[in-house]
């Protein structure tokens, strides 16, 4: 199995909890770019600004559309170079989106660690591999009505605030770099398949972690019945 062509990888990092490395726990959640089949992943990453894609992150991250809980912290952003074996071709970049992370900007809410919001890509087609994609954001804090969905008007602002991320991330990639380049999905199965990314979508249940919740110790209290 391999990809079809070389790709950027870039990944947001950080923490949940009090900040400054003293976190519950930890996240991340990245996406990928690349041009056509003969797309230089090595050129197109010495030519990015990475501090700048970093900007892009902490600005989504901290957006009030975005509705990410203050207890969760954006500290870095990595950008590797990857080959068609989904391997580095070189070493990564990473900065910080501005001086000591980026933070949430809802303090109302506070749901469990384990609890995250999908913000789904989707591209041209339904049909085959390499149709759509998804990343998770941390600590939502979304306001939840009485049957278990989000506010449709907090749904409406996250699907606005991705799309001007995306799309700022869009724009500032072919700014920076000669080749051609957008975000794409991309699969590795068989000869691999590559698409752009077209729309993005959010819905209104709030997701799971499953991996997250399985590392919580769960203590228990007991008490015997008369």
């Amino acid at each position: 199995m391999a990809f079809d062509r070389q790709s950027l990888y870039i990944s947001a990092h950080g923490e949940i909890g009090t900040g400054g490395g003293a976190g519950e726990d930890i996240f991340s959640f990245g996406l990928r770019a690349s041009g056509d089949t003969g797309f230089d992943a090595v050129d197109a990453l010495a030519e990015l600004d990475v501090p700048g894609i970093a900007a892009i992150f902490g600005t989504y991250f901290e957006a009030a559309g975005t509705k990410i809980e203050t207890v969760g912290h954006l500290y870095k952003v990595k950008v590797a170079a990857l080959g068609t074996d989904g391997k580095y071709l070189t070493d990564s970049i990473e900065a910080e989106p501005e001086p000591g992370g980026s933070n949430g900007s809802v303090s109302a809410v506070r749901y469990p660690n384990q609890v995250a919001l999908a913000v789904s890509l989707r591209t041209v087609t339904n049909i085959g591999r390499a149709t759509k994609g998804r990343f998770y954001l941390p600590v939502p804090g979304h306001n939840v009505q009485t049957d278990g969905k989000i506010i449709p008007a907090e749904v409406v602002a996250t699907a606005a605030t991705s799309k001007t991320f995306l799309d700022a991330l869009n724009t500032k990639l072919a700014a920076d770099i000669t080749q051609t380049i957008r975000l794409q999905i991309m699969s590795d199965i068989g000869s691999g398949v590559s698409r752009v990314v077209t729309s993005v979508r959010v819905g209104d249940v709030i997701d799971t972690i499953r991996s997250r919740r399985n590392a919580l110790t769960e203590t228990y209290s007991s008490a015997t019945l008369a």
